[in-house]
């Protein structure tokens, strides 16, 4: 197919892109590049990828219709989102922008252009809070309780009315909680992990010596098992699960987390045990707009295409991480 890629210069967005090629298919790429970066579209050039890249935002129209005029495309991922929910609390307008108020216009690009099929890279953030801890299921009642889960959410609404309106529209909303780790071969990792707010990022980079300390929101991190429960997903695996939809657009919403919670003591106790280096841990309250558990069941999306998540382990998904940091800085 050939594949147009929203935010292909970025973490999971490059991840895909380098998938998509592997899997024989051509890929194009459109980021703005700010919180992507060239050095992620060098290195999918290095990995054979011969494609057209558009530095520009999916809100600059002219840009956009400029390249779907001179391409046909079969199908767009879509990547090109804010992702941060402490972030977005303390700037609000700016995640309703980039993430929400350019989305209806590309759309409409898009279904002009005959662009007919949409995988939308969603966020299980939008489910709010849990009162009984257990796996999501897409049922669930939404309560986005964040901005970033809101334009989730809303951007959702947009693509699910544009289903209904236009009959050759097809798509799948993926969601997801922490997607975590970089490719398993090296081929491919996330360039900006030192800027981040993810607990793994940010733990390695302490452990790398780019950061003095690392922050973990919560409370009682010395207790036995930690607080603030996630679900993380490999980005291989996520990545093959937005693969697997590409062919099976059924203009739904599924879950395609692991199902499997781990705590923060547990990530930060795996970053430890991976890195055999030290790191000064200081403890502040939770995040305004941040769970304390998140978990999806996956089982819908698992009988719809058969895709199962292979990296299960979380020493194995640190470890990747920290090879990525490593071959990157040179840390023997």
């Amino acid at each position: 197919m050939k594949c147009l890629v929203t935010g292909g210069a970025g973490y999971i967005g490059s991840h895909a892109s380098l998938r998509l090629i592997e899997e024989g298919h051509e890929v194009d790429i459109i980021d703005n590049l700010s919180t992507g970066c060239k050095e992620a579209i060098e290195c999918l050039r290095s990995n054979g990828w011969n494609g057209e890249f558009l530095e520009a935002s999916i809100g600059d129209s002219r840009k956009v219709s400029q390249l779907l005029q001179s391409n046909s495309y079969d199908i767009c991922f879509h990547f090109a989102s804010h992702t941060y929910v402490g972030e977005s609390v303390r700037k609000p307008i700016m995640y309703f922008q980039n993430n929400l108020s350019f989305l209806p216009e590309f759309l409409s690009s898009l279904l002009f252009h005959g662009v007919n099929n949409f995988v939308f890279s969603s966020s299980s953030g939008i489910y709010g809070k849990q009162e009984t801890p257990r796996p999501i299921k897409e049922t669930d009642i939404i309560e986005p309780i964040n901005p970033y889960a809101m334009t989730k959410y809303w951007g959702e609404q947009i693509i699910q009315s544009c289903g209904k309106k236009y009959p050759d529209f097809k798509y799948a909303c993926l969601r997801y909680f922490n997607v975590v780790g970089n490719n398993m071969e090296r081929k491919i990792g996330d360039y900006v992990y030192e800027n981040k707010e993810n607990i793994i990022p940010m733990c390695l980079s302490s452990a790398a010596g780019i950061r003095p300390s690392i922050k973990i929101y919560g409370t009682d991190y010395d207790t036995k098992d930690g607080t603030c429960v996630r679900d993380y997903i490999h980005v291989d695996d996520l990545v093959d699960a937005h693969i697997a939809i590409m062919d099976k657009l059924d203009n739904k919403p599924y879950n395609v987390g692991n199902g499997v919670g781990y705590s923060v003591r547990e990530i930060v106790d795996s970053c430890l045990k991976i890195t055999g280096k030290g790191m000064e841990v200081e403890e502040v309250e939770r995040r305004e707009g941040d769970p304390e558990y998140l978990c999806a069941d996956a089982t819908s999306f698992r009988e719809k295409t058969g895709w199962q998540p292979k990296i299960l382990d979380i020493d194995d998904i640190t470890k990747s991480a920290w090879n990525w940091i490593k071959k990157v800085k040179s840390i023997p």
